[in-house]
């Protein structure tokens, strides 16, 4: 598509949307403004158009507008046609202030392969950011509040641990402790999430051999399943590539695909643990013949605060450990999916891409 084409596109669209909507050209320069940029920043279009970017957005969202253009001028084996990216970024208005705000852009390729301009839209989101701060911020306050007490709770069972010869005591004792664990356990991944949504979650990124990863964590949980009654396979393809990820977190993302799949099929029944390249990804899955998940709840599964598995079902703890898996997936630059049949069983699968490491 020309860019004398694509600008009458933006003429049409402009006419329907509310949104601000934008097209620069190769070199970063504004060519189109649509109207709606004086009713969501106060700039006048002949503005919009003539005045530096320094004038619009502060020097960090610059950084990420120039960062992600370079990244797709560089990239190789582009084809002809759009590259869509999505950043959040803040924005200035006219009279100073400092908005958020969504831009969903399409960089447009001629036939060459070569950058011809990019197409955009840009929404404010200045109102879910505050409402994401505030809930994290209660996160933040209502894991500190957890912890406090955990701290003494946890030390005082380990000393009554330590003196007591009563066995009744001990257990008693015991009891308590892991409860308490389990509850810190539970304000960790509040605390993980909340990261996460900020875009705050820390990464400590090593290249690993998958395949020594997945054995190791097979052998590790293997009995469990022996011990349900439940048959544990692992499926690994002969070919799989050293991948670089935070190897504690993906392994937990495993783990717990594991755990939902133990807890949810039944004594005779099949796990699966499997994973191989497709294309430039290693695609993890794990596949049980449980109870499966009906189609009305696949697209809320991986929010968090979902209780319900299955219709009717009750699980237990906050939801949070496929939300936290989603997160960590994202974190990659990777995503997550599941595939369900009632009755017959689900197949929880996530990508991460192949990065070298420099």
């Amino acid at each position: 598509m020309a860019t004398s084409d694509i600008l009458k596109y933006c003429e049409l669209l402009s006419k329907y949307s509310d949104d601000i909507i934008w097209v620069m050209d190769k070199n970063l320069k504004t060519i189109y403004m649509s109207q709606s940029v004086e009713k969501h920043s106060g700039f006048t279009v002949d503005e919009a158009l003539s005045l530096p970017m320094d004038r619009f957005y502060p020097p960090e969202s610059i950084e990420v507008i120039v960062g992600s253009f370079e990244k797709i001028k560089a990239a190789k084996k582009i084809r002809s046609g759009s590259t869509p990216q999505r950043v959040e970024l803040q924005a200035y208005n006219k009279d100073g202030s400092i908005d958020w705000i969504e831009v969903q852009a399409n960089i447009i390729h001629d036939e060459k392969g070569e950058i011809d301009c990019v197409l955009g839209i840009t929404r404010k989101i200045t109102k879910r950011k505050e409402a994401e701060q505030n809930r994290t911020d209660f996160t933040r306050a209502l894991v500190h509040e957890l912890k406090s007490p955990l701290t003494a709770i946890t030390a005082s069972c380990k000393l009554q641990l330590e003196i007591t010869k009563d066995d009744n005591i001990k257990r008693l004792a015991n009891n308590i402790y892991r409860g308490a664990e389990q509850i810190n356990k539970r304000a960790d991944e509040l605390l993980e999430l909340a990261r996460g949504e900020q875009r705050l979650l820390m990464l400590h990124i090593r290249e690993i051999d998958v395949a020594q990863f997945l054995k190791n964590i097979a052998d590790e949980m293997s009995q469990v399943f022996t011990d349900r009654g439940i048959s544990f396979i692992t499926d690994l393809s002969d070919s799989l590539p050293a991948i670089a990820i935070d190897e504690s977190r993906i392994r937990q993302v495993i783990q717990n695909l594991l755990n939902n799949a133990l807890e949810h099929t039944p004594a005779g029944g099949k796990v699966i643990l499997k994973a191989k390249q497709v294309n430039n990804d290693v695609v993890f899955e794990v596949k049980d013949t449980g109870i499966g998940i009906s189609k009305k709840r696949q697209p809320e599964i991986f929010d968090p605060y979902i209780l319900k598995i299955a219709e009717g079902e009750q699980v237990k703890g906050l939801g949070l450990g496929l939300a936290l898996a989603k997160t960590f997936v994202e974190s990659h630059g990777g995503k997550i999916w599941v595939e369900s049949k009632v009755n017959i069983g689900s197949t929880f699968s996530f990508a991460i891409p192949i990065h070298e490491l420099h």
